[in-house]
């Protein structure tokens, strides 16, 4: 994807992050216009403490063997996985000729991402879904993060899509406007189709949405328009950018409780990359 505009961009990268996913969120937003690109490695202070519990035990993947966690060997394998992300960021970031710098903190996940993201313009989340505690963590501070954080949270989900198109929820609000010229910069940018998805509750606003939709996206001639169903809007979504095959999914950041809710619920349901912004 690719973001006009000077920008100060953070990559955050958890414990579950691997050099791979790292590669992914950079290949995701390689510009063509000048960035300032931040990576960022939190050493999650809740998980050191849960290892200092008399109760915590270890449980190893290969043969379900269980035992009592070593503090220091935990540190040692924190700071070991820092490196490896840190050696994968550096290399991309080089390869992108971009101006990077990298960050190590120590805290509470979300307080450390909450603090470390100010005065950012975009925060990128280098995502793992097939680990359950990245997804749960995830649950936890997207909200916040859409309350508080950065004007554009970008959760690179793996593996990418080599091909496919750029999907967009469109609503008449200034989130669904920011959201859908997102998308058109991408789609025009990258040569890619674009595909407006459309929540209206009868044809007359469907009608309003589309001409709206229409004179934003002008003479592109590889856009589509999909009307969305009301009644579940998470499924809608997730259907429609299924069956559009798309690679990324912007959706709009609004400050109703509910549209958090409706990012996380989509989040869930989808693999693609999605972004969200407003």
């Amino acid at each position: 994807m690719t973001m006009a505009g000077r920008r100060r961009i953070l990559v955050s990268m958890s414990l579950s992050a691997t050099p791979r996913s790292v590669e992914h969120a950079l290949t995701s937003l390689w510009t063509r216009e000048p960035a300032e690109i931040t990576g960022l490695f939190i050493e999650d202070l809740e998980v050191l403490n849960l290892s200092r519990l008399p109760v915590s035990r270890e449980i190893r993947v290969e043969d379900a063997s269980s035992r009592v966690p070593d503090a220091a060997d935990m540190e040692r394998q924190i700071r070991a996985q820092g490196q490896r992300v840190r050696a994968a960021f550096e290399r991309r970031a080089r390869a992108m000729n971009v101006a990077s710098t990298f960050r190590v903190t120590r805290g509470p996940m979300a307080t450390s991402l909450r603090e470390a993201s100010a005065g950012f313009d975009v925060l990128v989340v280098a995502s793992a879904r097939d680990w359950m505690g990245q997804r749960l963590s995830l649950r936890v501070q997207i909200p916040e993060l859409l309350a508080s954080g950065p004007r554009t949270l970008v959760i690179v989900q793996e593996p990418p899509q080599s091909a496919g198109c750029v999907a967009v929820v469109y609503q008449d609000t200034e989130g669904g406007r920011a959201a859908l010229q997102t998308a058109i910069d991408i789609a025009r940018t990258d040569g890619l189709a674009l595909s407006v998805l459309l929540p209206a509750a009868d044809k007359q606003q469907q009608a309003e949405l589309r001409d709206q939709a229409k004179n934003m996206v002008g003479d592109y001639p590889a856009a589509s328009y999909h009307q969305l169903d009301m009644q579940d809007r998470a499924a809608e979504i997730a259907a429609a950018t299924t069956r559009a095959a798309a690679r990324l999914l912007v959706m709009p950041r609004d400050e109703a409780q509910a549209d958090r809710h409706l990012a996380l619920d989509v989040l869930d349901r989808i693999n693609c990359s999605v972004i969200l912004t407003g």
